[in-house]
């Protein structure tokens, strides 16, 4: 399992029920699945990250895009959308039956056999021809110079020129062959070949009659390429295909070097749906990927009442021409139906402004006081304060309500005015949202619960021996929360602010 992870990947164990969970993380600055992991600093912005059909995730790397579920038609009716990794297919819909035609019919009336109709209950991609939609299983071959939906497996250009085969020379040992681009020849069509010699080459084959009566653990083979029958496949020497049931999807992995050794060829795999042949190569293993959802790549879900089953199927060809039947490697992934969970935060019961009758109250209850030490313990008392001419101003402003719930006091704005009026425009400010607005001249102190707010001033900038009024703008608050500090950020606070002057 942890050879599986990407190389920017930690393998994480962990205690499971049957033992121990392995999970690929993507390590710190990586985003993905853990087998497949990306930059997420070099992938913000580009569009080299990710392969055509995949749209970039910051938090997840590269995701497939589901072509169906964008607005409009993507495939013309009654064709049906089937997302793909990395593409979608134009599908048949189940209920859709094909047309019965003679065979005697067709013949009599020199026409291409169209009799044979392929048997399938499963979906098929189709194909456009003339303006019609084939039905399933056929395609659009030409026939004496038109088009039409016939079956391949009945209408195909035979290929059998003797110069075809391997032990065929001409000017010495050359062998000829269409091997420039197919290109001498304008291959179009369909192509069946066999020769009753022993060997050949540059081939292109459909399935005979007989190949087509072979099961899925059945591979077609021929010694002379005329007689052909159905083999049971032999993957005893296959290693177990290695398995991974995630949450959100399944992985399934080949060994690269078993299936060569076999004779297979792992570039033509494909799952159910022949399409869907996109694969990752990892320290030896060629791995497949299918969503965990009914249909995605043909897989089928089935379940019970504890469990669901995905099942789906890896085919492999032979890279032999004249095996055309793949090898299956059937896969499944068996998840539970129950599962525990639990709420990752607290509830705490309180009551609710919502419940009952609601009122409101008043402003909390504010006095300032003026203090003769920096200790703030020791008030001036009467109708006007008169401070010594370069004294320092030292200022408490306590609120009922903060001393009686433990909560604190502080001192949002405060300054100076030559009047009693706290809106008097002409002012000199000392506290500006909580902070000195000039910290040589203004000291705040930090609040604390039960203590009153609590400032110094040095008044060096009075320049007149009139009385003056200090006011302030005060609000309380729980100390425990982290907006509650003096110089702290103003934000939501428990009272509304209150203003309060005193007479100098």
């Amino acid at each position: 399992m942890c050879n599986m992870c990407h190389q920017d990947a930690i393998c994480h164990k962990s205690p499971a029920a049957q033992g121990v969970t392995l999970e690929c993380r993507c390590m710190a600055g990586f985003v993905g699945d853990g087998l497949a992991c990306y930059n997420r600093a070099a992938c913000e912005g580009s569009q080299d990250c990710c392969e055509a059909g995949y749209c970039w995730s910051s938090e997840q790397g590269c995701l497939d895009v589901d072509e169906c579920s964008i607005p409009g038609e993507i495939c013309s009716p009654p064709l049906v959308c089937e997302n793909t990794p990395g593409s979608y297919d134009c599908l048949l819909p189940r209920e859709e039956k094909l047309p019965a035609r003679s065979a005697a019919t067709s013949s009599e009336k020199g026409q291409p056999d169209t009799s044979s109709k392929p048997i399938s209950d499963k979906q098929s991609i189709r194909f456009s021809c003339g303006g019609v939609t084939c039905p399933a299983g056929y395609d659009c071959v030409s026939f004496n110079g038109t088009h039409l939906c016939l079956d391949p497996c009945q209408n195909y250009s035979v290929l059998n020129d003797s110069w075809r085969a391997t032990d065929f020379s001409a000017n010495g040992n050359t062998l000829r062959c269409d091997n420039t681009g197919w290109g001498g020849r304008n291959w179009q069509g369909w192509y069946r070949m066999f020769l009753g010699i022993t060997a050949f080459r540059c081939q292109r084959d459909v399935n005979t009659t007989v190949c087509g009566t072979c099961r899925e653990d059945e591979t077609c083979v021929s010694e002379d390429k005329i007689t052909w029958r159905c083999e049971r496949q032999d993957r005893s020497a296959f290693p177990t295909p290695e398995l991974v049931c995630w949450r959100s999807f399944i992985r399934v992995g080949l060994n690269r070097a078993a299936l060569l050794a076999g004779g297979l060829d792992a570039s033509s795999a494909h799952l159910i749906n022949f399409n869907c042949t996109a694969y990752q190569e990892s320290n030896g293993m060629v791995w497949f990927q299918v969503q965990r959802r009914m249909g995605s790549c043909g897989t089928h879900m089935r379940t019970n009442d504890t469990h669901a089953v995905y099942s789906n199927s890896v085919f492999v060809y032979p890279s032999t021409m004249g095996k055309r039947m793949p090898a299956r490697f059937p896969f499944s992934c068996t998840y539970p139906l129950e599962t525990e969970v639990s709420l990752d935060v607290p509830i705490r019961l309180d009551v609710m402004e919502e419940a009952g009758v609601v009122g409101t109250g008043p402003k909390p209850w504010a006095e300032m006081s003026v203090y003769r030490n920096a200790d703030y313990t020791n008030p001036y008392y009467g109708d006007m304060v008169v401070l010594p001419l370069g004294s320092p101003l030292h200022v408490g402003v306590s609120v009922m309500e903060a001393s009686s719930n433990g909560l604190a006091v502080i001192l949002e704005d405060c300054y100076i005015t030559h009047s009693a009026d706290p809106h008097d425009p002409d002012r000199y400010t000392l506290i500006h949202r909580r902070c000195p607005l000039d910290h040589q001249l203004v000291t705040v102190e930090e609040t604390r619960p039960f203590l009153p707010g609590r400032f110094t001033a040095t008044l060096s900038f009075l320049y007149s021996y009139d009385p003056f009024f200090v006011h302030c703008s005060v609000v309380i608050c729980d100390h425990r929360w982290p907006s509650c500090s003096q110089g702290g950020p103003v934000s939501l606070l428990r009272e509304a602010p209150d203003h309060r002057t005193h007479l100098l």
